[in-house]
């Protein structure tokens, strides 16, 4: 029996250690041509406009980005995946629920900065893999993905997790900010504070911010969708420290233009 017990475990901590290798080889299957030097935001931005970011993805209190190795980051997806894969099974999937109820704010944040750098790459190495919207931004969808080389998700993998380890949490947003689409050909929070407010973006308050990270969210645009816009901002800025400065986007916007209606 004791012989027995003992290649039994032999055999399960072979599987392990097996899995754990088959971990670390997919992780070097996308980092291994990666650049030294991961391509990083032109500048920084201010703190409200991060912490409106932080607030956005469902954070609460200190930004903060939890540091993922190349083994730490599949096993927390995959036992994310498997969460909500049971909970819908078992009927208990909350819709309702807070945005952080699961802790995941910061690989949200984190798996759009990895999508725009990596997508980036790609595009710079292979153009001809990518579709390009009108103000020249790699479009992210499905016929995109399609073109893309059969590797990218392993080289967002790897980027992903280069990037909880070698930068900061400020420096992750600001390239977020920089890279977002806001509509109207504008491309990052400078472009979008110039086409919507006619202002650099430093002249910006917290609630001219807000307004225009909620167009650029999901592109609920005040002049296409008023009261989803207007709905977004309040809920927006009541989850922030700035929602003492709340009254209503009329009264907070007065210096915001807005564009005639993209239609697709």
């Amino acid at each position: 029996m004791d012989v027995l017990l003992k290649r039994i475990a032999a055999v399960l901590a072979t599987v392990v250690a097996l899995f754990f290798l088959l971990l670390q080889g997919v992780y070097w299957y996308g980092a291994y041509d990666l650049p030294q030097t991961l391509p990083g935001p032109r500048r920084e931005y201010s703190d409200h406009a991060r912490a409106l970011v932080w607030a956005q993805s469902g954070g609460r209190g200190e930004i903060r980005i939890r540091r993922l190795s190349s083994v730490g980051l599949p096993l927390m997806s995959l036992g994310f995946s498997l969460r909500h894969v049971l909970a819908w099974k078992t009927g208990r999937f909350d819709t309702t629920h807070e945005p952080d109820a699961d802790g995941m704010s910061d690989l949200s944040l984190l798996g759009e900065a990895s999508r725009n750098i990596s997508f980036s790459m790609i595009a710079s190495n292979e153009p001809r893999t990518a579709t390009r919207n009108e103000a020249g931004e790699v479009v992210h969808d499905a016929a995109t993905l399609r073109q893309l080389p059969a590797r990218w998700q392993f080289i967002d993998m790897a980027v992903t997790s280069r990037l909880s380890r070698e930068w900061p949490a400020e420096r992750i947003i600001d390239s977020i900010l920089e890279k977002r689409y806001f509509g109207h050909q504008a491309n990052g929070l400078e472009q979008a504070a110039r086409t919507y407010f006619d202002l650099p973006v430093e002249q910006l308050s917290p609630s001219e911010t807000a307004a225009l990270l909620v167009i650029g969210s999901a592109y609920s645009a005040p002049s296409c969708e008023p009261d989803d816009f207007r709905r977004a901002y309040v809920q927006l800025m009541l989850r922030t420290d700035f929602a003492f400065n709340l009254r209503d986007p009329d009264a907070d916007l007065t210096r915001m233009k807005l564009p005639v209606c993209e239609t697709s």
